[in-house]
C-alpha cells in the first residue's frame, strides 16, 4: 500500500497521513441526467436512453457512436452476407432464365 503525506502547514513538514477505509458505497445506476426532461424539436418525449434509442430508430438517425471502428466492422460484415445472399440469388435466377432460352440481346458493332 502506497503512503500518503500531507504538508502540514504549521510544523512545516510533511506528515503521514493514516490510510483511510474506503466503504463499498451502493450506487443506483439511473438514466443520466442529461436525458432529464429531453424532448426533440417535434416535441417527441426522449427523457431515457430507451426511448432516445427508439426514436433514433425509427427516424433513421445515427450517434457518433455508430461510427467507432468496431461497429463500422460489424455493418461492414453484415452488408457483404446480406450481398452474398442477393448475389446468390440473383446468379441462380440467372442460370435459369439461361436454361429456359433467354439470350441477352447484343448492341450492333458487337462481335457475334
Amino acid at each position: 500500500m502506497r503512503a500518503r503525506y500531507w504538508w502540514d502547514p504549521v510544523s512545516k513538514k510533511l506528515v503521514d497521513h493514516p490510510p483511510q477505509e474506503q466503504q463499498a458505497r451502493l450506487q443506483i445506476l439511473t438514466d443520466s441526467p442529461a436525458y432529464d426532461g429531453l424532448r426533440t424539436t417535434d416535441g417527441i418525449d426522449i427523457s431515457s436512453r430507451k426511448k432516445r434509442a427508439e426514436y433514433m430508430r425509427l427516424h433513421g438517425l445515427a450517434d457518433q457512436t455508430d461510427y467507432s471502428s468496431e461497429t463500422m466492422q460489424r455493418n461492414r460484415e453484415a452488408t457483404w452476407t446480406e450481398l452474398d445472399r442477393t448475389r446468390k440469388r440473383d446468379l441462380v435466377e440467372a442460370m435459369k432464365a439461361v436454361e429456359a432460352g433467354y439470350r441477352p440481346r447484343l448492341r450492333k458493332g458487337t462481335d457475334e
